[in-house]
């Protein structure tokens, strides 16, 4: 029975390794069914995009303030004692 399962799993595994090779390929080099730049944003949809970048970047630059916010919360999901 395991051989069975390791046989199926493993051809899983192909499979979506040949669908995941071939929808990279359709989105990474296939033909452009229109152009897209940033003319077709408007401005205030510029701001937003330009806002959550920012945001982002902070976020992965400066993490621990978010991570000292956080930390209550996750402390008070922990068992008593912390972690092994």
């Amino acid at each position: 029975m395991s051989v069975t399962l390791t046989v199926i799993a493993s051809a899983g595994l192909v499979l979506a390794l040949v669908y995941s090779l071939w929808l990279v390929d359709r989105v990474l080099y296939g033909p452009a069914s229109r152009g897209f730049g940033i003319a077709d944003l408007r401005p205030h949809e510029i701001i937003v995009v330009a806002l959550l970048a920012a945001g982002i970047l902070w976020v992965g630059l400066m993490p621990q303030p978010f991570l000292d916010l956080a930390g209550p919360a996750i402390a008070g999901l922990l068992p008593p004692g912390g972690m092994r």
